[in-house]
């Protein structure tokens, strides 16, 4: 499922969420201009509360370093995956948070 995210009628990110093995996998990219507004971290709280009866947990995977991209995670109410082993051989090195249901 993809979807637009839109303020004013102007079109500023887009969400994404996959689901498998009950697991939903979030992604998203929001413009610069709207960045640090909040508006991720309540879209994601808004979609994993509308899709908790369909998943066990959902999952974001934010790279080393963007620390914006972990915040949004944490105020969304994900945590720090501590069992998670990033991938070394692949071009970004990945955080895995987690948000049970």
């Amino acid at each position: 499922m993809e979807a637009g995210i839109v303020l004013n009628e102007q079109l500023i990110g887009v969400f994404r969420m996959t689901f498998n093995r009950r697991i939903g996998n979030i992604g998203y990219w929001i413009g610069q201009d709207a960045q640090g507004q909040g508006i991720v971290t309540k879209t994601m709280k808004y979609m994993t509360a509308k899709f908790a009866h369909e998943v066990d947990e959902f999952e974001i995977f934010c790279p080393v370093g963007p620390i914006r991209s972990e915040r949004v995670a944490e105020k969304a109410g994900f945590q720090l995956d501590p069992s998670y082993q990033p991938k070394l051989d692949t071009e970004f090195i990945l955080k895995r948070y987690i948000y049970g249901c």
